[in-house]
């Protein structure tokens, strides 16, 4: 099977399967972050888990495509904990200068 054939038969698994299971009210998810969208993906592969409509394969399939995202949306996840963390540092280190000034230190 090729890989567009792959995609193809994706997209129809989850287009006549699964969709109809979601729970509408995920749909309006507020995703502004990316753990946001890791809490999300989580809610959707216990969702396919527990889809007793899909056979083995598909279940693999759609699991392993979410899986595979959900690792993207962690690695961001990480990276945007990480800049506030280096965000942080710089605000304080910009702080001291102003604070030692008002002090009479400099």
């Amino acid at each position: 099977m090729s890989p567009a054939e792959a995609r193809r038969r994706l997209a129809e698994v989850v287009d006549n399967r699964c969709l109809a299971q979601i729970d509408p009210a995920s749909l309006n998810y507020p995703a502004r972050t990316a753990a946001d969208i890791v809490h999300h993906l989580e809610e959707q592969i216990q969702a396919v888990r527990g889809n007793s409509r899909l056979d083995d394969t598909d279940r693999a399939r759609l699991i392993g495509a979410l899986c595979a995202v959900s690792l993207r949306a962690i690695e961001q996840a990480e990276g945007e904990a990480r800049l506030r963390a280096v965000e942080h540092i710089l605000q304080q280190r910009a702080e001291v200068p102003k604070r030692a000034k008002t002090n009479g230190y400099l």
